[in-house]
């Protein structure tokens, strides 16, 4: 409930006080039970720095009680929560090591709902590193476990990252029907934030398709139940995707407004992976507005950014987006070297690889595709992982 998030935001240092309080007591069940609670307010409010804080200090406060089950409950759960905010702010080794640690101690003493869970975000990790069929393992994986105890909410998340799966696949039509599943099961449930954020996910295929007007109503009707709830992250990705429609419908001056509008929120909750998208979406607007000066640096700033996070699917959108200015501003070489990449990398998501294919057919079979000698190629480079230049 809104009210009660606004409370809890004016009221955040005693209810960390009453956490360590618990910590230093060993009341495990009490623990057990605010932890769900404590991780679901600091996503809404996109305080993940501040989560893997607190989490990382409840694990050595109670870490020397006697070993029970329900000690290695709370310990699973408490990995997982690291884990999830570990990889939101884009420390991957740490979040993949804490999921595999929740899910070895969930997996001991049958804690369904979290083994299922920690399978499915080491699927997230797989996916943001561009392993979509250690992605896809890893969600089917979660799904028969969240299935064989009968767990709609958890199988409503599986069936919704499976749907995104398919869909960086080019896989549209099974991407709708495992999004359509999800929406289903969220409703049964009645979790409709996540049957919202499944709803962005169909939004962005009607983008894909060209049904721009319809996804534009998706993610209106998103943003409002975002902003009603007070889901911070949520306004800030909507925000960036009604920024998007609103380009390609000619609308720049709203594109523009929308965009920055999501990077503020993005940078005060200190989103890392959201800002790379919200600069690629810069990237574009200012390449249509021929501010290339601009352009350049909001795209190079992303491809430096994803790389660091070695998320390589968002640094090949990035460097896609930046092939499109090389292009626009003539620039054929550099734009061929990277369109090069993007169309031959198997990290690179459907619709980016097909982009560059049509991109490379029309710059003609007659040019020379290399990577140019030139102080800029040479900045793309550094910035760049070496995994992406080889191929």
């Amino acid at each position: 409930r809104p009210e009660r998030l606004r409370e809890l935001d004016t009221d955040f240092d005693n209810v960390l006080s009453a956490w360590n309080h618990l910590g230093q007591r060993g009341h495990l069940e009490t623990i057990e039970r605010a932890t769900s609670g404590l991780a679901e307010y600091l996503h809404m409010r996109g305080r993940r720095a501040e989560g893997m804080k607190a989490f990382q200090a409840m694990i050595q406060q109670i870490e020397g009680l006697v070993v029970s089950s329900i000690l290695e409950r709370v310990q699973a759960r408490l990995a997982l929560g690291v884990g999830m905010d570990a990889s939101w702010l884009g420390r991957m080794q740490e979040a993949e090591s804490s999921f595999e640690r929740a899910l070895t101690l969930a997996a001991r003493i049958g804690a369904t709902k979290i083994a299922g869970e920690s399978s499915r975000q080491l699927g997230i990790v797989a996916q943001l590193r561009g392993d979509r069929d250690a992605a896809q393992g890893r969600f089917s994986h979660a799904l028969e476990i969240f299935s064989a105890a009968d767990n709609r909410h958890g199988m409503a998340f599986c069936y919704h990252s499976l749907g995104q799966i398919a869909k960086a696949q080019g896989k549209s039509e099974i991407a709708r029907e495992h999004l359509n599943h999800s929406i289903a099961l969220f409703a049964e449930v009645a979790d409709g934030r996540n049957q919202a954020m499944v709803l962005n996910d169909l939004g962005n295929i009607a983008v894909n398709n060209g049904a721009l007007i319809e996804a534009r109503d998706m993610y209106t009707r998103c943003l409002e139940i975002f902003e009603v709830l007070g889901f911070v992250q949520g306004v800030s990705a909507l925000k960036n995707n009604l920024g998007g429609v609103a380009r390609k419908l000619g609308d720049f001056d709203a594109a523009l407004t929308l965009t920055l509008e999501s990077l503020e929120l993005k940078r005060r909750i200190g989103d890392a992976r959201g800002m790379v998208n919200t600069q690629i979406s810069l990237g574009l607007i200012y390449t249509d507005l021929t501010d290339f000066a601009q352009a350049r640096k909001r795209l190079l700033e992303a491809i430096g950014s994803a790389s660091a996070r070695v998320e390589i699917p968002l640094a090949l959108t990035a460097l896609s987006a930046l092939a499109q200015l090389a292009l626009r501003t003539d620039d054929l070489a550099h734009a061929a070297a990277w369109f090069g990449i993007v169309s031959a990398h198997p990290a690179s998501s459907a619709e980016d690889r097909t982009g560059a294919q049509h991109s490379l057919e029309k710059l003609g079979s007659a040019l020379v595709i290399h990577d140019p000698e030139s102080e800029l190629a040479a900045v793309v480079a550094r910035l760049l992982p070496g995994t992406l230049l080889e191929r």
